[in-house]
């Protein structure tokens, strides 16, 4: 019985995203606009907060409140993880194995550090890979793994400055 409900919910998304007429590559652009556009909102909110502070060194700005430097830190993370994404999107999608990792890691890093909006979406590319060719012998390449990588550990980083800050 609970396989069926799960079934029904799979569903209800499959209908959906008929009715909006998603494919993979729409929804990972929606997710690069998305990256882009939280980080330029978080450094608007950022000069909006650094312009109430009697300081005027960013620096000590940065240093007096921790969390608004992990914000900078996630914010160029996420331009970064969006402009890849976006010059390499047909490689991902050779690559299924590798499109899942990527997104799935995506989401669970924005879900730990407090971003629903990112989280939902990355959940919504990494489910979009069902409609995806199943996996080719195609590889994506080891430059663009190092700089996937390199994001990683930048997030990681940060979810670990949330965490004990």
């Amino acid at each position: 019985m609970k396989q069926i409900k799960s079934l029904f919910f799979l569903n209800k998304i499959d209908k959906i995203f008929d009715t909006l007429n998603f494919s993979t590559k729409r929804v990972m652009n929606l997710e690069v606009v998305l990256l882009v556009f939280t980080s330029i909102v978080n450094f608007v909110y950022l000069m909006v907060l650094f312009s109430k502070t009697p300081t005027n060194s960013f620096q000590f700005f940065l240093t007096s409140y921790p969390n608004t430097a992990v914000v900078v830190i996630v914010s160029i993370v996420n331009i970064f993880m969006a402009e890849l994404i976006g010059i390499n999107k047909a490689e991902l999608i050779k690559d299924k194995k590798q499109f899942k990792v990527t997104f799935i890691f995506l989401a669970i890093v924005q879900f730990i550090l407090g971003s629903v909006i990112l989280f939902v979406i990355s959940l919504v590319t990494f489910y979009s890979s069902k409609f995806l060719q199943k996996d080719t012998e195609y590889k994506i390449s080891n430059f663009i793994r190092a700089l996937l990588l390199l994001c990683a550990l930048m997030y990681v980083l940060c979810c670990f400055l949330v965490m004990i800050g």
